[in-house]
Parts: C-alpha cells; structure tokens; sequence
C-alpha cells in the first residue's frame, strides 16, 4: 500500500461537515476514504439517504395499492358484464338465473 504523505485541508461550516461525516457513516467508511472515492475513483457511488428511501418505499406501497384496487374493480366489472351479457345471449331466464348464483359466490 502507498503510504499518503501529502494533507489538502478545505474549510466546511457546520452544515457542511456533519453532512460529509453522516454521508462518510452511511458508506460505511472513514471520512478520509469517503472523500477520497468521491473525488478519485471512476466508478460513481450512489449514496442514498434513508429517510429519503423511505418515502419512496411508502409511495411504491401506496401505488401497489391503488393498482390492486384497481384489478379488483376491473374484476368485479367483468362479473357484472359477464352476467348482462348471458342473460342478453342465452335469453332463458332459469339458466342465467343459476348462472348469477355461481358468479356471485
């Protein structure tokens, strides 16, 4: 391993400096490290904040929802029609009355 001999030094305010170390903690490595893969490496990290990533897991869930919602609608809609269009084909009334009895079930 090279051993590191030269120091760059930057001035943060407050803001800055806990959001570099919190970013550092959440990759899982020193400060140091942190800073030097962000600036040498070619490969890009992606750092995601978790708050962040789980307001977006809540949003993913909320339209998983609405999609289940609505295929049980669309469901329910094709009973109904279904029925309509027995009744309109078949036109003996004791047939599609059986046939109601099994789809509402």
């Amino acid at each position: 391993m090279l051993k590191r001999n030269n120091q760059v030094k930057t001035r943060l305010n407050d803001e800055e400096y806990f959001r570099l170390h919190r970013l550092a903690q959440m990759s899982g490595c020193t400060v140091s490290a942190f800073i030097r893969r962000c600036c040498l490496d070619e490969k890009r990290h992606i750092i995601i904040d978790r708050e962040i990533s789980c307001q977006i897991y809540n949003e993913m869930n909320a339209i998983g929802r609405n999609i289940n919602q609505l295929a049980r609608v669309a469901n329910i809609t094709k009973k109904f029609l279904m029925k309509k269009y027995y009744r309109f084909w078949t036109g003996n009334r004791s047939c599609a009355g059986l046939w109601i009895g099994v789809l509402e079930e």
